[in-house]
């Protein structure tokens, strides 16, 4: 037997719309809205595997960050170490040198400003690169999580 919406029909046949008419008009709305009931269970599923999927994003982020957060750490401790030893050697240099002559000095100076100025430069790039893997690893939960939303 058929599904119809009983007050549809009941309404079309107050109005005296024929009995075919009135009969098919409330099948189709029961219809429609048996499909609209699916396409909502169907929605409530889409939206449970989107929340699914945003947990473990938001998860893998985490980790992510930590990790990097680790690494960052170790190479600033790192970093830090080596340039406190060049200042320690650079100081005991200029003290030894201070006695000699002015213009090594200079020399000695510039060698040691040009290289912790190196020092940070690989440093900064060393984060740029760390960034970019962060943001290329982004892209690629957001591709996987487009994927699996779009294709299921």
């Amino acid at each position: 037997m058929t599904l119809m919406m009983g007050k549809l029909y009941a309404a079309l046949k107050a109005v005296n719309a024929p009995e075919t008419e009135a009969r098919e008009a409330a099948e189709e709305a029961a219809s429609v809205l048996n499909r609209l009931d699916n396409l909502d269970r169907g929605l409530e599923g889409v939206n449970a595997r989107i929340d699914l999927l945003r947990t473990e994003v938001t998860g893998e982020i985490a980790k992510f960050r930590t990790e990097v957060t680790g690494e960052i750490a170790t190479l600033r401790t790192e970093v830090t170490g080596e340039i406190a030893a060049l200042r320690t050697e650079a100081r005991g240099e200029v003290a030894t040198l201070r006695t000699g002559v002015t213009g090594e000095i200079a020399t000695l100076r510039t060698g040691v400003i040009g290289e912790i100025a190196t020092l940070r430069a690989e440093f900064k790039g060393e984060i740029r690169r760390l960034e970019w893997m962060v943001a290329g690893l982004l892209a690629v939960a957001l591709a996987v999580a487009a994927r699996l939303f779009l294709h299921g």
